[in-house]
């Protein structure tokens, strides 16, 4: 017997914040979803959504780090081990 699968998920409030920024309904985002697969994730609209990120988070994300970002769950992930700006 096979283990289930169990997808990813990312949280409600990055899922609103993706969605907004790249002007897609909040359903059409996972946490899977591919930049280079993505037509409204071009380049302005990524670094857009990572200004917006670290606006609403409050982290601040290395040029790398924006480079590296494909996917909404490895943004998740950035923001988790992000530096914090507040503290």
């Amino acid at each position: 017997m096979s283990s289930p699968i169990i997808k990813p998920i990312i949280n409600d409030q990055l899922r609103l914040l993706v969605a907004k920024t790249l002007g897609l309904a909040p359903d059409q985002v996972t946490a899977q979803m591919r930049r280079d697969a993505t037509p409204a994730w071009d380049w302005l609209n990524h670094f857009l959504l990572v200004a917006a990120v670290e606006c609403e988070f409050h982290v601040w994300l290395s040029m790398e780090e924006i480079v590296r970002l494909q996917t909404p769950l490895e943004l998740q992930r950035a923001i988790e081990s992000g530096r914090r700006l507040d503290s």
